[in-house]
């Protein structure tokens, strides 16, 4: 009966996104796949400011900025990398930073929610953001069934590309349902179901293995309905 009412919500949480468009929520971003390299966002009055920290091919850290400038809507941002160097040490005296090069190259950011987003680097590549947690759920107990507490916004808002299947079973508390994994060529479709509030499901893509959540063509790596 289970296997059933998956095949009848599958098309319906594949069309299914996030209903209405927010800005992002400010503070520190990154890919949890990639440490050692952040951005710091913040949105005010339909502008957004945004500041890289990571390393040039030497080795030397580096600062990038973009912005302030008005977003494109409340979900994109469209803009270019300024890069800034000579300034201020930490115990030095003060002294100003100076452009090093003012065309870098251009940012689009595309806010998938209010704490996930795309992020398109100037040689085209494209990365997963999420805003960083100072506060992430604790380690608890994982149930082979999953219930309404466990299928919500917020711990959806929680899984990133990048997470293993152990850390997305822990984000949700829950393991997807057994039987339910749909693969192809290029992918690995697994399935987490509530049935006790209505019926809640969550759809998350994975790589070949099964292992790794993994976004598609067009950037989609998880969709849900119910909720």
């Amino acid at each position: 009966m289970k296997m059933l009412k998956v095949a009848m919500i599958a098309p319906l949480l594949l069309s299914a996104g996030l209903a209405g468009a927010t800005p992002p929520e400010n503070g520190w971003w990154w890919n949890p796949a990639e440490s050692g390299r952040g951005f710091a966002i913040e949105v005010q009055n339909g502008s957004m400011f945004m500041a890289g920290f990571m390393y040039d091919n030497a080795g030397t850290p580096v600062w990038y900025v973009s912005g302030p400038a008005p977003m494109t809507s409340d979900t994109l941002y469209q803009g270019k990398w300024i890069s800034y160097g000579g300034g201020q040490t930490l115990n030095g005296q003060y002294k100003s930073a100076v452009v090093t090069n003012d065309a870098v190259g251009s940012v689009v950011i595309n806010f998938t929610s209010t704490t996930t987003a795309t992020l398109q680097l100037p040689n085209g590549t494209v990365m997963p953001l999420v805003r960083f947690g100072f506060t992430p759920q604790q380690p608890g107990t994982v149930s082979a069934t999953c219930t309404s507490a466990n299928l919500n916004l917020d711990r959806y808002n929680r899984i990133t590309v990048g997470m293993t299947m152990a850390q997305v079973n822990q984000t949700l508390g829950c393991t997807y349902l057994p039987g339910s994994t749909k693969r192809t060529a290029t992918y690995a479709l697994n399935t987490w179901m509530a049935y006790d509030n209505g019926v809640r499901g969550i759809l998350i893509y994975f790589d070949t293995t099964n292992s790794v959540v993994t976004a598609q063509p067009g950037n989609l790596f998880k969709t849900a309905s119910g909720f």
